[in-house]
């Protein structure tokens, strides 16, 4: 209830029971008022709307993760075999058969055998 007031320095009665003697009314809960219950829903749809915004942003950032991780692990794949490539590349055994087999090379003391060439008859 409200304060507790003097009246005419004998009873002592409480502000809602005074206006209650005065109007005959009793007085208004503002927690029934249409206005209050009006923003009390505006205040619960803005609450909604912006933790349900950030929720939403949220699980787009976590995909976002997940998809960048796995584009991660390709690369990292494809990096491993690149760098496997370039060990073999400049690996001794690899640029000697290269030399043997496009520029013809030999090491001293071999003799290079060529395969006979077919000729058509007619």
């Amino acid at each position: 209830m409200g304060r507790v007031v003097k009246i005419d320095n004998i009873e002592k009665a409480t502000i809602d029971t005074a206006k209650k003697a005065k109007t005959g009314k009793k007085p208004a809960n503002p927690k029934k008022s249409p206005l209050f219950r009006v923003g009390i829903f505006l205040v619960a749809g803005y609450l909604l709307f912006a933790f349900g915004n950030q929720f939403l942003q949220i699980n787009q950032m976590d995909r976002e993760i997940v998809n960048i991780k796995n584009q991660i692990k390709v690369l990292e794949m494809k990096n491993r075999e690149i760098k496997k490539e370039i060990r073999q590349l400049q690996s001794d055994t690899y640029v000697e058969r290269i030399a043997r087999e496009k520029l013809g090379l030999v090491k001293p003391g071999e003799t290079v055998i060529l395969p006979a060439k077919q000729v058509k008859e007619n």
